[in-house]
C-alpha cells in the first residue's frame, strides 16, 4: 500500500514509503501487517460489500485487530466526471483499546469496486512517523489517473 502525491495541509510531501499489508481479496479487509501501521491505515480500507447492493442498502464488517467495526450504507448513484459512481458512507469505531479511534467517511466507488474519491474525517488518529500522538484529521483521495 502506498500513497501518491501525499499533501499535508496543502503542503507536498512527496511519496512516502509503502507498507506491507494483507488484505481479504474478496471484501478488502485487513487481515495482516505491522499493526502501529495498520492501524493507521485502516480507516482508509473501503470494504466491499458481501453481494451487489442498491440505494439506502446497508452491510458491514469486523475487522479483528482492535475490534474495529465499519458500517457502510449506500446513498446513490453520482456522476464523477465521465463515470457513474455510488456514494456511500461509512463509519468505522476500535471496540478495544483506551485510545479508541473512529471515523465518518463518505466514499465515491465504480461498479469494479474502484475507488475514485473519498473523504473521511478521523478522531484519535495515530500516525507512528508523526510522532504516535493520537489527533483529530480530514483525509480526502482520488484516484489518479495514469
Amino acid at each position: 500500500v502506498s500513497w501518491k502525491e501525499l499533501e499535508v495541509d496543502g503542503n507536498p510531501m512527496g511519496d512516502p514509503e509503502g507498507w506491507s499489508v494483507k488484505l481479504d481479496a474478496a471484501r478488502g479487509t485487513v487481515l495482516g501487517g505491522d499493526e502501529d501501521e495498520l492501524r493507521m491505515l485502516t480507516p482508509f480500507f473501503f470494504v466491499l460489500p458481501p453481494t451487489a447492493v442498491e440505494a439506502n442498502d446497508k452491510w458491514d464488517a469486523t475487522v479483528e485487530r482492535r475490534g474495529t467495526e465499519f458500517k457502510f450504507t449506500a446513498a446513490g448513484i453520482e456522476k464523477l466526471g465521465e463515470v457513474d459512481v455510488l456514494k456511500v458512507t461509512s463509519t468505522s469505531k476500535e471496540t478495544k483499546g483506551s485510545d479508541a479511534m473512529s471515523s465518518e467517511g463518505t466514499w465515491w466507488v465504480d461498479k469494479d469496486g474502484t475507488v475514485h474519491k473519498f473523504e473521511i474525517k478521523i478522531t484519535n488518529w495515530v500516525v507512528p512517523m508523526a510522532g504516535g500522538d493520537p489527533f483529530d484529521s480530514v483525509v480526502t483521495g482520488s484516484l489518479i489517473k495514469s
